[in-house]
């Protein structure tokens, strides 16, 4: 997609982004925090979520808005 022209961006804990196609933006956010994800999101018209997390904690783990 950042190969085609679009907005891409990729979410990390840490900053980095090791592996990421050029002209992808990589945000440092924590997504089980509201604030960290809401900034992470904004703006976005289309979220993978690619990150595990157990079953059992995805109400603690994924906020809702």
């Amino acid at each position: 997609m950042a190969g085609q022209g679009r907005r891409v961006r990729a979410e990390s804990r840490a900053d980095g982004g090791a592996g990421v196609p050029q002209g992808v933006e990589i945000v440092a956010a924590d997504v089980t925090d509201r604030d960290d994800a809401t900034r992470a999101f904004q703006d976005a018209e289309t979220v993978y979520h690619c990150a595990g997390a157990p079953y059992h904690r995805w109400p603690e783990l994924h906020p809702h808005r």
